[in-house]
């Protein structure tokens, strides 16, 4: 896409956050607008997803580097697998000696790391693999130090450091320079720091993008926030009343997220310390395995043992879209730089990739402004008229989710108005065909 339209994209959800009916109305009037409006509405469609399938075991961890061109994944079947989503092929395979449950990658695409059950984590070079499986080769770095099996880790942005977390119960900090990660031959290194504090295993890590601050989350219901200059803790936050499954934070550090087995979805304003909840989400039933933030803060995807990945307007607070292709527990999930593809990594042994572009109509229907959605619906004209079945009514369940009356009558009328057209149209159909065969 050029980076004209992507701006004329941009421009829409900006008009449809701040409810401006009528910069929607003149951007619908270009031929990019209306290209811009088919897009970013075509896009909340449930059915915009692929299948990576190699793994023979659970796959516990995905992540995707910062263009979302490039995935790694971590399995029970004790791989890492490279995979080039531009032929939804895996490129290449890694072994460890044990459950692989976590993997990171640079923003790049070029290095990855892995944490392993085998107390290790190895450092990947993803740009010179060739298409086989390395199953003798020795990985660029491994890092020796956990006493028990890694379970998290995070990369920072600029790959100079990695931060581990793990079931003996402590955070390690790992690198200094991006050289000591990705010097080749097989090398060893240790960890620069140990952090301690947690009393049980330590499920997730995350970075803040200057690399200033980190944040942990455990069995024992807490999250650390961590001051990395100092490798010093700066405070516990024990809101969550079950183990914390994952954390993230926004590009910005500004604002993190959390997930538990509490069924709560956790955000907490991290501009200044300490940070503070912002607001607590009611994420599902049983439990919020994994999430994932946009870069700016505003988009967030989860996944958790209802076999579902849900998408989130944090702007709203609200729940816009639920993507059901997994049949078992979703695991971990990603999102690319710009929030345009996400991945789930699930107990069925699938990971699926997610093309994602900002819904204007679910958008609008979170917002529960009818008139928005009014509009978004008139100017759409025959184009969303032929869609109206897969995005209208997906974005009425949005509205029914945010007790919006407004705007699901909006949506009622127009499937009303939709069915009747096209019952007309058969019905003049019909009586040309007739006419057709009278006049032979």
């Amino acid at each position: 896409m050029g980076s004209s339209q992507s701006a004329v994209e941009a421009e829409l959800v900006s008009a449809v956050r701040s409810g401006n009916v009528d910069a929607v109305e003149t951007l619908s009037g270009s031929r990019a607008g209306k290209r811009a409006l088919f897009t970013a509405t075509a896009s909340s469609l449930n059915d915009d997803h692929f299948t990576l399938g190699d793994h023979t075991d659970t796959v516990f961890s995905v992540a995707l580097s910062g263009d979302g061109s490039v995935a790694i994944s971590g399995s029970a079947d004790n791989s890492v697998k490279v995979w080039n989503l531009a032929t939804g092929r895996a490129e290449s395979t890694f072994c460890h000696l044990g459950i692989v449950r976590c993997v990171a990658i640079s923003r790049d695409g070029k290095y990855g790391i892995s944490g392993s059950q085998d107390k290790t984590l190895r450092v990947w070079d993803l740009k010179t693999y060739a298409v086989k499986t390395f199953t003798t080769s020795k990985p660029i770095l491994t890092l020796l130090g956990h006493t028990a099996g890694v379970i998290s880790v995070a990369m920072r942005w600029d790959g100079k450091f990695v931060i581990s977390g793990s079931d003996d119960n402590t955070v390690k900090v790992w690198g200094g320079h991006r050289e000591e990660l990705t010097k080749p031959g097989g090398c060893e290194g240790t960890a620069i720091q140990t952090l301690v504090g947690h009393k049980q295993p330590v499920l997730c890590v995350a970075w803040s993008e200057d690399g200033r601050f980190a944040m942990s989350g455990s069995f024992d219901k807490t999250i650390r926030v961590w001051d990395m200059k100092k490798y010093t803790a700066l405070q516990t936050l024990t809101d969550h009343t079950r183990v914390v499954c994952s954390v993230a934070m926004s590009r910005d550090g500004r604002l993190a997220m959390s997930g538990s087995d509490d069924d709560s979805l956790k955000i907490w304003n991290c501009k200044s310390k300490p940070c503070t909840p912002i607001h607590s989400l009611q994420g599902r039933s049983n439990g919020i395995a994994s999430v994932a933030l946009s870069a700016d803060g505003r988009v967030a995807v989860t996944g958790g043992n209802d076999s579902t990945v849900k998408v989130w307007d944090l702007t709203t607070q609200q729940e816009i879209l639920t993507l059901a292709a997994h049949s078992k527990s979703v695991y971990s999930v990603a999102m690319s730089g710009d929030g345009r593809v996400a991945a789930s990594a699930s107990n069925d042994k699938t990971i699926k990739v997610w093309c994602l572009a900002q819904p204007v109509l679910h958008l609008a229907a979170a917002q529960g402004d009818a008139a928005m959605c009014k509009k978004l619906l008139e100017v759409g004209g025959r184009e969303l008229a032929l869609m109206t079945n897969a995005v209208g009514r997906r974005a009425r369940d949005v509205a029914v989710l945010g007790k919006h009356a407004g705007v699901v009558e909006v949506f009622d009328e127009w499937i009303r108005q939709q069915a009747a057209d096209f019952g007309r149209e058969e019905r003049l159909g019909q009586r040309t065909r007739v006419g057709g065969r009278e006049r032979e």
